[in-house]
């Protein structure tokens, strides 16, 4: 019997240490608390619901050369203005 060819093969071996993405994982738990009636501020990636504000979509324009990697806790000043807003706002 000819032998066919896999480009990928995985063995259980190779396979014991894979973990789910924490990305999806916070996605997953953000989609089960609102769908149990929770109102959640999902700050993570992925899709929004909401359109993008002109003034951001401007902003993102102006920088899109810039492509590296933000700080994973975000910009300290633009934190800073965000907890401002919530704080005013709540």
């Amino acid at each position: 019997m000819k032998q066919r060819y896999h480009p990928f093969q995985f063995s259980r071996t190779g396979l014991k240490d894979i973990r789910p993405s924490p990305t999806l994982s916070i996605n997953d738990r953000v989609q089960e608390m609102r769908a149990s009636g929770r109102d959640v501020y999902h700050l993570g990636f992925g899709e929004s619901r909401f359109p993008v504000h002109p003034l951001v979509a401007r902003a993102m324009q102006e920088n899109i050369h810039q492509r590296s990697y933000l700080p994973a806790l975000g910009l300290p000043e633009l934190r800073a203005t965000v907890a401002q807003y919530y704080s005013n706002h709540l």
